[in-house]
């Protein structure tokens, strides 16, 4: 394969101007073997040179080690070609000399090749361009992402990450075909840092197509290419300059932690520890202790428990910086798969247990409730993670294989849950705790005999637990049925809609009139949230004009269009678009995501504008047509249950405590299509509750003034108590008045409120 020789022709191409530029390749030699070396009967480096670098390009053979640098400095010098591809070796020697570090400090020899041949002056033996092969800890190690942090700027760094299959196979290399490669280019003068990734997928392309690709990266300022882009900001200290890290993709895995919570770096909510570190007798004799009990990395299970059954004390004599305790979660620094990290929670059974180096433990801070420590446990666990520490480091060490480090989760962004989360997940705990006791009961009530002294008693015992048994297991098959949720849990002027389908009859065009009135009030009852959404976020709806402007020209009355308009607003305007998943109803502005919601409406709202113009017949609606059209109301309705989160509440009374600044409020709960709504109490700390206004009560308790949008009053016909939004507008009334439609009947009033919906932008200014 040489696409590997089309590529580095068409960068060094790009960068000279030239079609072939002079050019010099720097490689170490190596022993003749029989499964090393290749038809050309050269040293196998130089057997993958000359087939996978530009023709013409002179090959030198260098010392490996330290004195690789030299080398490939004195044949520089002694050439005149300004283009210099290096193959530094994998590994040096395992400890530089003091001259090397008193010259080069930590760096490897890699980045000493580097640092080495692009400082020289430009002129008669200057490097232009310098491209190397090197492993890819040259772009990821902590060791030296300083270095790389100003260098990598400084001389415009392409980065080309080989990504595909078995890549020393695929360049010709006899290496395992887990070691990674990453091909850098430097140039000599400062720019951005572009990144091309070339996967199993890219390999496929033809070798002079892909080429062309990395030129044409090359050449542009800016932007995303289709392999690569181009990235202008600063490099993070301590983390990895690669396609993934700076990728939009990854930034958007960043952003979407923030859905859970607030966005913090895991270091700030929790410690990241180390367990034993061991000793050397000889430099540090006489400390450390032997007889440790610690943990491995094997001690920790998949299914998340830490098993302490086999766990051996240590030989040797280690220092034990911390013991390990009750809910400290333990991390593999070494795990397989892409679920997550492995992570298990401690338990100890009384002994001193600490743990070893395969194994990091992160202890989170006493500030954090059961439910944030729970979402963090989950989160450390999820996919999310492991994509986003991938990113963060390149982790793979073996095939399939992921390491994790302790400094990387120490800045690794995790989500503090808000109280939104917290609230939701006491209410499963809550749920959970209610379902074991009444398994408990269950079983302790089928012990009845053994526990009662007579058999009556026994048998009276038993049948009353049955009893109580039998409700709590129809009320809980009755909650799985969809129809009973909607009619219990949505609020009532959607759970009322819904109940007077069920109860149409057999009459098909009656059904479907009940049908469409049920979709039009659903979508006028989530357009009325949006719009209350949009002023909680100080976001204005752009089409609440167009709605105002026609209802002043008397031109029609707001319809089921008009409320459809609105949230297609919501749902695509890029006004919206940064709402956070913690702002109030914000699920509103994400009912278009997967298409379900929009097709099930639109089919709705076809079948409204064919039936007001006439062009479905009362005797002809067929079984199939009513069907189609019940199944995508119940679409509609499915799409949106999280309204059942969402309470609509009249208030009818207040009386607000000033010393104590506590408002006490009755109000009736409008849940369920039982228009007899139950009158409840509660309190809340602040004094500007409305008496005789609907509020909707979001998931963190708050209350959200609905007026004028919806208004809870007398219906003029049936002298029922029903829910009203806004119809029509009468200019030649003053200006004061406005025609109010039910939900429920469809009855019209008319009240002296327009001053009100002027406010919400509903109605122009006069």
């Amino acid at each position: 394969m040489n696409y590997y020789r089309d590529l580095l022709t068409s960068a060094f191409a790009v960068l000279s101007g030239e079609n072939a530029p002079k050019a010099i390749a720097l490689v170490t030699s190596a022993e003749y073997s029989s499964d090393t070396k290749d038809a050309s009967n050269e040293p196998w480096p130089a057997g993958f040179l000359s087939a996978s670098l530009p023709a013409g390009a002179a090959i030198q053979c260098l010392d490996g080690g330290e004195a690789f640098v030299k080398g490939a400095i004195s044949a520089v010098s002694k050439s005149d070609a300004k283009y210099i591809f290096a193959f530094p070796p994998l590994l040096g020697e395992l400890r530089m000399t003091a001259e090397w570090r008193e010259r080069f400090g930590r760096l490897g020899i890699a980045e000493a090749v580097a640092e080495t041949l692009m400082s020289q002056a430009s002129g008669e033996h200057g490097v232009e361009v310098l491209a190397m092969l090197v492993p890819t800890h040259f772009v990821s190690s902590f060791r030296s992402s300083t270095w790389r942090q100003e260098f990598f700027p400084a001389h415009s760094a392409v980065v080309i990450e080989h990504e595909h299959d078995d890549v020393p196979t695929a360049l010709g290399l006899p290496f395992h075909s887990a070691v990674r490669l990453t091909t850098v280019i430097f140039q000599r003068q400062p720019g951005p840092i572009r990144f091309f990734k070339i996967t199993t997928e890219a390999l496929a392309e033809p070798p002079l197509r892909l080429a062309s690709a990395l030129q044409s990266l090359i050449k542009q300022p800016s932007g995303k290419s289709r392999f690569g882009y181009v990235y202008q900001g600063q490099l993070d200290e301590g983390y990895p300059c690669s396609h993934e890290y700076y990728s939009e993709e990854t930034e958007k895995l960043r952003q979407e932690i923030g859905v859970l919570g607030e966005r913090v770096a895991l270091g700030s909510v929790a410690d990241v520890l180390m367990g034993v570190v061991p000793c050397n007798p000889e430099r540090q004799p006489g400390q450390g202790e032997v007889g440790v009990l610690a943990i491995r990395a094997t001690d920790i299970t998949r299914d998340g428990r830490v098993d302490l059954s086999d766990i051996q004390p240590n030989t040797r004599p280690a220092i034990v910086r911390h013991y390990l305790q009750d809910g400290d979660f333990c991390i593999r620094s070494i795990y397989r798969g892409d679920t997550g990290f492995i992570v298990g929670v401690f338990e100890g059974d009384g002994r001193p247990v600490t743990f070893g180096n395969t194994v990091i433990v992160v202890r989170p801070h006493a500030s954090l409730n059961p439910a944030q420590r729970q979402v963090l446990l989950s989160f450390l666990r999820s996919p999310l993670a492991h994509r986003l520490g991938n990113a963060k480091q390149v982790m793979s060490s073996m095939a399939g294989m992921y390491r994790v480090s302790s400094h990387v989760l120490r800045e690794f962004p995790v989500p503090l849950a808000d109280e939104e989360l917290v609230s939701s997940i006491q209410q499963l705990n809550d749920a959970r705790m209610a379902f074991t006791k009444w398994i408990n009961h269950i079983d302790e009530e089928s012990n009845a005999i053994l526990m009662e002294s007579t058999a009556h008693g026994s048998r009276r015992r038993l049948l009353g637990a049955g009893q109580l048994a039998r409700q709590r297991h129809r009320a809980g098959e009755q909650v799985e049925e969809f129809d009973y949720r909607v009619r219990t849990q949505f609020p009532h002027p959607l759970a009322y809609v819904w109940r007077e389908l069920q109860v149409a009859g057999a009459d098909r065009y009656h059904r479907l009139k009940a049908v469409m009135k049920a979709a039009e009030g659903h979508t006028c009852f989530l357009a009325l949230i949006a719009v209350l959404m949009s002023r909680s976020s100080g976001q204005p709806i752009m089409y609440l004009g167009e709605i105002g402007k026609r209802l002043s020209q008397r031109r029609s009355g707001t319809n089921f269009g008009d409320w459809f308009a609105i949230l297609k607003e919501v749902n695509e305007g890029k006004a919206f678009r940064g709402l956070k998943g913690t702002s109030p109803f914000v699920e509103v502005t994400q009912l278009t995501a997967n298409g379900t919601w929009e097709k099930a409406i639109r089919h709705l709202m076809a079948l409204r504008n064919d039936d007001s113009h006439g062009r479905i017949a009362s005797a002809s609606v067929s079984a199939n047509l009513l069907t189609e059209a019940e199944k995508a109301l119940e679409t509609v309705y499915r799409a949106t249950e999280f309204l059942t989160d969402y309470q609509l509440l009249f208030i009818t009374d207040t009386h607000f405590d000033s010393i104590r600044q506590i408002n006490r409020y009755h109000y009736r709960d409008l849940t369920g299509d039982n228009a007899l709504a139950q009158l409840r109490e509660d309190h809340v700390s602040r004094a500007d509750l409305e008496k005789h206004s609907l509020y909707l009560r979001d998931r963190q308790k708050n209350l959200h003034l609905f007026r004028p949008l919806l208004q809870y009053l007398e219906c003029p016909e049936c002298h029922q108590m029903s829910t009203f939004f806004l119809d029509t507008y009468d200019p030649a009334s003053g200006g004061s008045a406005v025609g109010l439609k039910s939900f429920e009947r469809n009855s019209v009033r008319t009240e002296p409120i327009a001053e009100d919906f002027r406010h919400v932008g509903l109605l122009p200014t006069t």
